[in-house]
């Protein structure tokens, strides 16, 4: 049997996988700190920003606010999220936040002039102002015809900028007063009472409390000017005595006119009385 020579057989020596070595840019980035400070602010129209500092100071960041990058106007709540884009360097991203609070309107309402009773209440009683746009409603109509005395007038003011500014409320006082006005009575001085339908009248345009009242007497002329002077101061005083009982408080003057010619006692055939309410 013949014999071959045997070759021999190659077992390769394995290659040793090599150690991963660290990217030196990772290995090179160095640790900062941001801090972010927020704030609490009244609306004024400009932009409130965060402070955003680092440590090492002076790193460029990114700031977003409610994800935007503009700092924020109007009045809310905003989230502040700041991220560092500093070449080299890398920190957890730091929050804070930012609160805009609404502000209130300024209103301006002057009490207005007297009115006189009968006088509807119109924009020179409701004028209240503000200095931003917006709507005011008021608890006195206008066209209202109120009766005489003191009412407490109430605006409310709805602002056309809800976002940044909060309803608001003023208020003043309308005063309606009887105004200067003039009745013509009659009666006799015989008679121990003022007659009812007199009285009635002067009722019906009773004074106010503190109201100046002025009673002028009349008599037909006599051939005695001084009993004619007399008399009609009688008239006055009686009817301003009657006046007094109505409206204890009123200010009644009584002044004795003597004979007179006046248009409004011509048809009581110069036997009158003249009241003139002045108003307060």
């Amino acid at each position: 049997m013949n014999e071959y020579p045997r070759t021999p057989i190659y077992t390769p020596t394995p290659t040793p996988t090599p150690t991963p070595t660290p990217s030196p840019s990772a290995t090179s980035l160095k640790k900062a700190t941001i801090t972010v400070t927020g704030g609490t602010y009244s609306y004024d129209g400009s932009p409130k920003s965060a402070t955003v500092t680092t440590d090492p100071a002076g790193l460029s960041v990114s700031v977003k606010y409610a994800g935007g990058s503009s700092a924020p106007v109007n009045s809310g709540t905003y989230g502040v999220v700041a991220t560092i884009t500093a070449k080299d360097y890398e920190a957890t991203e730091a929050s804070g936040t930012i609160v805009i609070n609404k502000i209130n309107p300024i209103l301006k309402w002057n009490t207005p002039a007297k009115i006189k009773k009968g006088t509807p209440v119109s924009s020179k009683q409701l004028n209240a102002t503000a200095n931003v746009k917006g709507t005011f409603t008021y608890t006195v109509d206008s066209g209202a015809v109120l009766a005489v005395g003191t009412y407490d007038a109430v605006a409310d003011f709805a602002p056309e900028d809800a976002v940044n500014y909060n309803t608001a409320r003023t208020q003043t006082v309308i005063e309606v007063v009887q105004g200067a006005r003039s009745i013509v009575v009659t009666f006799s001085l015989g008679s121990a009472k003022i007659p009812a339908s007199v009285l009635a009248n002067i009722r019906a345009n009773a004074a106010l409390p503190g109201e100046k009242v002025i009673v002028y007497g009349y008599v037909q002329p006599s051939n005695s000017l001084s009993a004619d002077k007399k008399l009609s101061q009688q008239r006055a005083d009686a009817l301003a005595a009657q006046i007094l009982n109505l409206v204890p408080s009123a200010n009644v003057v009584a002044i004795g006119k003597g004979r007179t010619t006046n248009a409004l006692c011509v048809s009581a055939n110069n036997k009158c009385a003249v009241v003139e309410f002045t108003g307060k």
